[in-house]
């Protein structure tokens, strides 16, 4: 689920793809396009569910939502590590992005869809040794511009996985203390 920063006035924040690594793997294995394509949805993201996806909280005027993906049907089956990320990525018209950009609230432009143009292109903005300023007037601009960024929300998870075997193969569970320690 996730809970929206405020500062970030409702912007949409799903634009991040979920990734999957096994083993010490430098690049995921497997790859989404987005968080709502994820979870069933290919846009916004309303309240339903489903046998194996759904979205339970759809609160808008809150900024949160809760939902899951259950891998009953295209299980994820690995043998040694496996770690899952959903980028923290939101998006939203660049003039609004670049207001925000401008009162210093904290995000990184991550690319600009310029469909103002015959056809839609877009700008990779990340790998660039600074930070781009969305204010520069070179860069494309308009009612039709969006702007996909970095952002900072509030995220939690849990998983579920099934072992091979029955016995403990699992080390001991920490104390509690040491589990809390840093929340």
């Amino acid at each position: 689920g996730v809970v929206c920063d405020p500062r970030y006035e409702g912007a949409w924040w799903g634009e991040g793809e979920v990734k999957i690594w096994f083993g010490g793997e430098e690049f995921p294995t497997l790859c989404g396009t987005g968080t709502e394509d994820y979870i069933g949805t290919g846009w916004s993201q309303g309240q339903y569910t489903q046998r194996t996806q759904g979205c339970t909280i759809s609160d808008d005027k809150g900024d949160r939502w809760a939902f899951y993906r259950h891998h009953l049907d295209d299980p994820v089956y690995f043998d040694d590590g496996c770690r899952v990320a959903i980028q923290t990525m939101g998006g939203t018209q660049k003039d609004r992005v670049a207001a925000l950009q401008a009162r210093g609230v904290p995000l990184l432009p991550n690319s600009i869809v310029d469909d103002t143009v015959s056809a839609s292109r877009m700008l990779h903005l990340m790998g660039r040794e600074q930070p781009v300023d969305l204010a520069d007037a070179s860069l494309p601009h308009g009612p039709g511009t969006f702007c996909n960024f970095f952002r900072q929300d509030d995220w939690s998870s849990t998983a579920y996985y099934y072992l091979d075997r029955p016995d403990g193969v699992l080390p001991p569970l920490a104390p509690v203390a040491e589990r809390i320690a840093r929340l």
